[in-house]
């Protein structure tokens, strides 16, 4: 098994451009001839395919850990080695499907087929959806907006992590 393949990113709360960082990461390392595969782990809110500018339906990582997918697709974008796993619908009870091991075999399973995987997660310090995620990823990117969560959040977030024992890359400065 490769070490530092999949990545997951991560923040405090919404709005410090989290997504934005996980959408250019992959782009930049496909733009290295890199194949990546982007997958949208925010199940409660998924936006990766909005904010990329993808309408086609599908069905993403919320459909595949529920069981109800057949055969996971990926959605290419444009002529990139850039794959995105994401579906259309939110999934409003994700942390019955974190709970058990599909994930870790669905990323046992991609490491081989990618390059790289970025996991784009909700906010730590508000859901425990990201905490659940990051035991089955290598490396935690958490991005910080300047100005905008207040110090005990990043705090918060940052020792949530360190509890899931989480292996930390670095952090991203937003707006600073």
């Amino acid at each position: 098994m490769r070490e530092n393949t999949v990545i997951s990113i991560t923040n405090s709360k919404g709005g410090v451009g989290k997504t934005t960082t996980a959408l250019n990461l992959a782009a930049a390392l496909a733009i290295e001839n890199k194949k990546v595969l982007l997958i949208d782990g925010d199940l409660r809110g998924p936006s990766d395919k909005a904010l990329l500018g993808i309408t086609k339906p599908s069905e993403g990582l919320g459909q595949c850990l529920s069981g109800s997918l057949g055969q996971v697709h990926f959605l290419r974008y444009e002529d990139t080695s850039l794959y995105v796993f994401a579906g259309s619908e939110p999934i409003h009870t994700p942390m019955n499907l974190l709970q058990y091991d599909k994930l870790e075999a669905l990323m046992n399973t991609l490491r081989p087929m990618f390059d790289y995987i970025v996991l784009d997660t909700p906010p730590c310090a508000m859901m425990a959806d990201a905490l659940a995620m990051c035991r089955h990823v290598d490396r935690v990117i958490y991005v910080i907006r300047e100005d905008f969560a207040a110090t005990t959040q990043i705090f918060e977030g940052i020792q949530a992590l360190a509890g899931a024992d989480a292996r930390m890359a670095g952090f991203v400065f937003n707006c600073a």
